[in-house]
C-alpha cells in the first residue's frame, strides 16, 4: 500500500516557490518532481505494486478535496501535502540523488547465478530512465556539506584553485556576473544560506579561463521542529543562455552605435534646411518637419537601445531640487498630453531638496510620464505626486489608463516587453523605457514598484534613499 511521505526533499523545484514565496507555479514543481519520483508503477518484478500520488490540483479535485491554492504548491514542494509514495519509489528517489541525477529502472535482482555461484544465468543491465542535469548540495545550519550529488562534485572541481585537488567551499573560485570580480563572502551561495536566506536564480560563475561556467543558484531552507536546520541548494548550468544573451546585446549595441552617426548627420541637414523656411515652398517645409520629427524619434530609440545594452547606469550625484525636475518634465509632456486630451495634475511641494543625478532622474520621470500619457484614453488624468520622509524621497506617477494584468506586471521590467493591449491598440514603443528607468533608480540605491489593474490604471512609485547625515 502507498504510504504518506512528509520529508521528500523536493527543494530542486525551487522555481515553484518563487522569490520570497511569491508566484507559486505548480507546473514547474510538478515537472521537477516527476524527474525524481515517478508516481506510476516502477515496473519492478513484484506482483501487486501500487502507484503513488503527486499532490496537485487534478489529484485534489479527483479525491473530492477543496480548491487548490498557491500556498498548496508551497506545501507540496516541501513534501507537506497529499503525497503518497511507495517505499520503492522513495528508494529510487534517493538513488537518483546519489547517482548524480540519473534515475534507473529498478529490478529485484541484478544477477541470477547457478547453484555453484560460478555461472551467470541472467544479468540485468541498468536502464536509464532520465537524468537530472542539476547539481544538488545539502548543508547544515553552519554551512557544512552534508550531501552532494556527483553533478555538484563535478561543478565544484571546475572552481578549484590552480594546482589544488580539493578545497573547502569558501576557497572555491566563484565570481559575480561580470566574471572577474570574486563574490564577497556574504554573497557566496552557501554563506547566504547560513545567514538564513532563501533565494532564486542567483547568477554566479564557477572557475576561470576557458573552463568558466555560469550557474543559476536556488536555495531553500530546511525547517525542523520550528528551527533552522540547514538548506538545500540547486545549481543549474546556464552558460549557453547567458552567452546567447550577451551576443544579442552586443549585436544591438553595435547596430545602434552605427546608426547614430548617419542619423545625427541627417538631422543636422534638416535643421539647416529649415533655417531658411521662408525661402522654400510650404509643402516642402512641412515634409521636412515630419522628416525631422521622425529622425528625432529614431535617434531616441537608438539611444534607448544603447542605454539598455550598457547595463547598470553610472550616476553622478549633486544637490538638486526634485520639484524642479518634476515641473520641467510636466512642461515637456504637456504638448503630447494636450493632443491625447489627458489632464496633467501636479501634487508636490514647491521645493524638495535632493542629492541625485538630475539628468538621469529626469530621464526616469520623462519615461514614466510619457508612458502614462500614451496609455491613458482621451479624457484621462495623470497625477504626479512627491514627498519626503526622514530617510527617503518618493515620487509617483499615476494614470487612469488601460492598466495591466498580473501576468503583464510580472514582465513589465523585462527588455522589449510590451503588453498585448498596447500592441493591439498600436501604441508606439519598444519596451525599453522601464528597463532603463529601473537601472537608473537602482544605481541610486532606490526602488521602483508598480500597482496596476486592467482597465483601471497604473501607479509607478520611485523611492530614493536620502544620504546619511
Amino acid at each position: 500500500m502507498p504510504v504518506p511521505y512528509k520529508r521528500v526533499i523536493l527543494k530542486l523545484s525551487g522555481e515553484a516557490l518563487g522569490e520570497n514565496g511569491k508566484g507559486f507555479c505548480h507546473e514547474k514543481f510538478e515537472d521537477a518532481a516527476k524527474m525524481l519520483i515517478d508516481i506510476q508503477k516502477t515496473g519492478v518484478e513484484l506482483a501487486g505494486e501500487k502507484a503513488g500520488n503527486l499532490a496537485g490540483p487534478e489529484s485534489r479535485k479527483a479525491n473530492g478535496g477543496e480548491k487548490w491554492y498557491g500556498a498548496d504548491t508551497l506545501m507540496a514542494a516541501i513534501g507537506q501535502s497529499d503525497h503518497l509514495f511507495t517505499p520503492l519509489q522513495l528508494a529510487n528517489y534517493v538513488a537518483t540523488l546519489v547517482n548524480g541525477g540519473t534515475r534507473y529502472q529498478p529490478h529485484l535482482l541484478k544477477t541470477v547465478m547457478d547453484y555453484t555461484n560460478t555461472e551467470v544465468h541472467e544479468e540485468v543491465q541498468p536502464t536509464v530512465l532520465n537524468t537530472v542535469e542539476v547539481g544538488v548540495s545539502v548543508v547544515d545550519e553552519e554551512g557544512n556539506t552534508i550531501l552532494t550529488n556527483s553533478r555538484q562534485r563535478f561543478i565544484n572541481r571546475r572552481a578549484l584553485p590552480p594546482g589544488r585537488d580539493e578545497a573547502n567551499e569558501c576557497e572555491l573560485l566563484i565570481y559575480g556576473p561580470d566574471r572577474v570580480t570574486p563574490l564577497p563572502p556574504e554573497m557566496r551561495p552557501v554563506r547566504r544560506t547560513v545567514l538564513g536566506q532563501s533565494f532564486s536564480d542567483q547568477l554566479v560563475w564557477f572557475g576561470c579561463g576557458d573552463a568558466q561556467r555560469a550557474f543559476s543558484v536556488t536555495a531553500r531552507s530546511v525547517q525542523r521542529q520550528g528551527g533552522f536546520q540547514g538548506s538545500v541548494l540547486a545549481f543549474s548550468d546556464v552558460t549557453g543562455l547567458v552567452n546567447a544573451v550577451a551576443v544579442k546585446e552586443d549585436f544591438v549595441a553595435n547596430v545602434s552605435h552605427e546608426l547614430r552617426t548617419p542619423l545625427t548627420s541627417i538631422m543636422g541637414y534638416l535643421d539647416l534646411a529649415l533655417e531658411d523656411e521662408d525661402q522654400i515652398p510650404p509643402y516642402v517645409a512641412a515634409s521636412l518637419r515630419v522628416a525631422l520629427r521622425n529622425s528625432e524619434k529614431l535617434l531616441e530609440l537608438v539611444s534607448d537601445l544603447l542605454s539598455a545594452a550598457a547595463g547598470p547606469s553610472s550616476i553622478e550625484r549633486v544637490p538638486a531640487d526634485l520639484s524642479e525636475l518634476l515641473s520641467s518634465s510636466l512642461t515637456s509632456a504637456a504638448p503630447r498630453a494636450e493632443i491625447n486630451k489627458v489632464q496633467l495634475v501636479p501634487d508636490f511641494p514647491a521645493e524638495l531638496p535632493a542629492f541625485l543625478d538630475p539628468q538621469r532622474i529626469s530621464q526616469v520621470i520623462d519615461n514614466l510620464l510619457s508612458n502614462a500619457v500614451k496609455y491613458s484614453p482621451d479624457g484621462g488624468r495623470v497625477t504626479v505626486r512627491a514627498w519626503n520622509t526622514p530617510d527617503s524621497l518618493t515620487f509617483e506617477v499615476s494614470d487612469t489608463g488601460i492598466g495591466m494584468t498580473q501576468a503583464e506586471q510580472a514582465e513589465v521590467f523585462t527588455k522589449f516587453f510590451r503588453s498585448g493591449t498596447s500592441r493591439k491598440a498600436a501604441i508606439p514603443g519598444v519596451g525599453l523605457g522601464l528597463v532603463i528607468s529601473k537601472n537608473i533608480v537602482e544605481a541610486h540605491g532606490g526602488t521602483i514598484t508598480l500597482q496596476s489593474e486592467a482597465g483601471e490604471g497604473t501607479v509607478f512609485t520611485v523611492r530614493l534613499p536620502l544620504p546619511a547625515r
